[in-house]
């Protein structure tokens, strides 16, 4: 099937129905089918739906209030003190990280 034939359902649909095989075509080939698929999927009203619903989750999961935001604060820098006694001396210095030994 050429790429400007590709019939009105989706790319993926007209693969399932076996009216889409992928054989010998090109990167470019497949590039164009995609915007093809692409133009026709913006000009429906889902996905301007999806678009307009994806915008709003977006946004408000951006946002940061005081309780979100302290715990973001905590996860990020409330470590334990194993962690620093990995590469810190005993009084809590830290020195190129030159080791001894591979241990």
């Amino acid at each position: 099937m050429a790429v400007d034939t590709l019939p009105g359902s989706s790319l993926c649909e007209s693969y399932v129905d076996g009216d889409l095989q992928v054989e010998s075509y090109s990167i470019d080939d497949l590039q164009a089918l995609l915007i093809a698929n692409n133009d026709q999927w913006n000009r429906h009203w889902l996905a301007r739906l999806t678009l307009a619903f994806d915008t709003l989750l977006s946004r408000f999961s951006a946002l940061n209030f005081p309780d979100r935001s302290q715990r973001n604060a905590a996860h990020r820098y409330d470590l334990k003190d194993s962690l620093f006694d990995t590469f810190l001396d005993p009084q809590r210095q830290y020195s190129c990280a030159y080791f001894h030994s591979m241990d």
